[in-house]
């Protein structure tokens, strides 16, 4: 079987829905399924780390789907479509879904599965009519948790029997025996007895990292060693330096920037922070739970579908840092507690949300979409 999986852009593999694609075509059972990346802009890179596992890609370069070059590209694209003879179209992000689906209908494509992987956040009124429209030419909606499908019910006004729940899966073994914790504690340049609290991900607005900042002011008077680490790039990044600096936290605060030593950056920290306003279903929240640390997520999109509330991690209300900050404080004070979570947080995602469960999910839909003899 054949699946064009579209994207809108790669840019790392270390990505929410990059890291997606990767792990679901690396572990698919490529006895019977052949899969084809195709992306719509940016994506070179990306593209040939994909190409190594002896996949197909394809770089499309549309930059603005409304255009005569999106247009052309289009028409194009339904040709590759006929000629590879695809059996499947995925789409991932909006513009693949809208430019996908309609190509993907003009080739004749048999089954179109279409994802949704957050919470909407960035969605408009025209974006909710598109998708409307579309509904009736997609043969499923694949949602990462249960808070997107109920955001896709309310919003695209979808029949219910058309969503299909699939959770993310991670590579677990990434995070077995990671090196030496103590030599990137050196790294980063903190003092020896510190407590290491770690937030993973692009600061931007929606990721809530102002939060965690007016979390750490509560926090470092309190416990002054105590150092949170901000890994990751992003637009606000230059902002939460400037914060801290105003806040007189230069001392404890840490900003190694991307970082493609995440599983080992994991393996020191004493306490990781998910401090999201929205979400779908979060790839770092399963990587904080691979590594086995106590966490502290946000009650935010389908975290609390991951999360169970002092059983394998806190949840604090989203959009409070002084919430935020008591969890924190909960796991300082209390390091019996913050390592029972995290070995209870290990033994949920090896239970739940291994990269073979997640692919095993996929091949059973695409199977039962394409009928007998799949």
């Amino acid at each position: 079987m054949k699946i064009v999986l579209l994207i809108d852009f790669l840019q790392s593999v270390f990505g929410g829905t990059e890291r997606h694609i990767f792990e679901l075509c690396r572990n698919i059972d490529r006895t019977a399924f052949e899969p084809v990346v195709a992306c719509l802009s940016k994506g070179d890179r990306f593209l040939g780390q994909i190409e190594k596992m002896g996949i197909k890609t394809i770089g499309l370069k549309v930059e603005r789907i409304y255009s005569m070059e999106g247009l052309r590209r289009g028409l194009w694209f339904r040709d590759m479509l006929k000629k590879e003879k695809a059996d499947v179209l995925m789409t991932h992000h909006f513009g693949s879904d809208i430019w996908g689906t309609v190509f993907g209908r003009m080739a004749d494509v048999p089954v179109i599965v279409s994802n949704r992987r957050d919470a909407g956040f960035w969605r408009r009124p025209r974006h909710i009519l598109l998708y409307r429209l579309l509904r009736g030419r997609v043969d499923r909606i694949v949602v990462v948790s249960k808070a997107v499908k109920e955001m896709v019910l309310q919003e695209e006004k979808v029949r219910e029997e058309k969503i299909e729940i699939i959770y993310n899966g991670i590579d677990i073994q990434r995070f077995d025996n990671p090196a030496d914790p103590g030599r990137k504690r050196e790294e980063l340049q903190v003092p020896p007895g510190a407590r290491l609290i770690g937030c993973v991900g692009n600061m931007r607005p929606v990721k809530g990292h102002r939060d965690l900042m007016e979390a750490a002011k509560a926090i470092v008077p309190q416990f002054p060693n105590a150092h949170f680490v901000f890994v990751g790039g992003g637009e606000l990044r230059s902002d939460m330096m400037s914060m801290s600096r105003d806040f007189g936290l230069e001392g404890n605060v840490h900003f190694p920037g991307i970082r493609e030593d995440v599983p080992q950056l994991l393996a020191c920290m004493d306490i990781c922070v998910l401090s999201s306003l929205s979400e779908g279903f979060s790839n770092t929240l399963l990587e904080y739970m691979a590594a086995g640390r106590p966490i502290v997520a946000t009650r935010a999109g389908g975290n609390p579908e991951v999360i169970v509330d002092q059983t394998n991690g806190l949840l604090a209300n989203k959009a409070d840092p002084e919430d935020l900050a008591d969890k924190i404080l909960c796991l300082l004070r209390d390091e019996e507690k913050a390592e029972r979570l995290g070995v209870e947080a290990r033994y949920e995602v090896e239970r739940r949300f291994s990269v073979a469960k997640m692919a095993d999910r996929y091949e059973v839909l695409l199977r039962d979409l394409a009928g007998p003899g799949s």
